[in-house]
């Protein structure tokens, strides 16, 4: 994909050839369409350097056609990625005063 190319060769000079090669290189382009990019990755680990150290370039290169930047999706080895949702955590009592003596109050 021609648009795909042209990033990877703005992001050599922004971000380093060596870098790009190592992590953006190996992102293969799923489907492109009007608003959306699927990009299928090795591991989580490359979707996170993607999104630390990429996904800040795309809104300047990647836009619809009403100019709104375009969304990134991910899978992994073509499996879809699920986002883990945090369990809520128990609130702990951090100090539990003692409760009153009857005889002294």
């Amino acid at each position: 994909m021609k648009a795909w190319t042209q990033f990877l060769q703005l992001l050599d000079q922004e971000i380093g050839k060596s870098a790009v090669d190592q992590w953006l290189r190996t992102l293969k382009v799923v489907k492109f369409d009007a608003g959306n990019l699927h990009l299928d990755a090795t591991d989580s680990f490359q979707i996170n350097w993607f999104q630390e150290y990429a996904a800040s370039f795309l809104p300047k290169f990647f836009l619809t056609g009403r100019g709104k930047p375009i969304k990134i999706h991910f899978t992994i080895l073509g499996e879809p990625l699920i986002k883990k949702k945090m369990a809520p955590q128990e609130e702990t009592a951090i100090f539990a005063p003692d409760p009153l003596e009857p005889h002294a109050t």
